[in-house]
C-alpha cells in the first residue's frame, strides 16, 4: 500500500501529534513509515504542515498535486495546502461551513472529494 497524508494547521492544534500517532498505527500494522514536519513558527500560530508516507518511498516530502489525502485542521489551512491533493484525492477539514463555491466547483471538477467535519 502506498498512500501519501499531508496534515496542515496552526500552531498548538496537534498536527505534529496527530502525524506521530498516524505513523506510529501504520508502523504497528506493518507499513514502512516516512514522516517530515514543518513547524518553525508553530509557537506564533503560524502554519504547521507534515508529510506522511505509508509504503515504499525514498524521499520525506509529498510533490505538489500527489497527496492522496488533507487533513486539515484549519480552514484557512486547507485552502492554503490544496496544491498538494492530486486529483481524485480527498480533503478533509475541520470547519462548519464550505469552501468558497467556485473553488468547491474546482476541486469537484477534477474529482477532489471534499469532506467537512467541526471537530472544534
Amino acid at each position: 500500500m502506498n498512500l501519501r497524508i499531508v496534515l496542515a494547521g496552526i500552531g498548538g492544534q496537534g498536527v505534529v501529534y496527530a502525524t506521530k500517532v498516524l505513523a506510529q498505527a501504520a508502523l504497528l500494522a506493518g507499513h514502512t513509515v516516512m514522516a517530515s514536519e514543518n513547524h518553525g513558527m508553530s509557537q506564533r500560530g503560524g502554519s504547521v504542515m507534515a508529510h506522511l508516507k505509508l509504503g515504499g518511498s525514498q524521499a520525506p516530502l509529498i510533490r505538489r498535486g500527489t497527496a492522496d489525502a488533507l487533513i486539515a485542521f484549519d480552514r484557512q489551512e486547507a485552502v492554503r495546502n490544496l496544491l498538494f491533493v492530486r486529483p481524485g484525492g480527498s480533503v478533509y477539514v475541520n470547519s462548519a461551513s464550505d469552501l468558497e463555491p467556485p473553488l468547491a466547483a474546482r476541486l469537484a471538477e477534477i474529482g477532489v472529494r471534499v469532506h467537512y467535519l467541526d471537530a472544534t
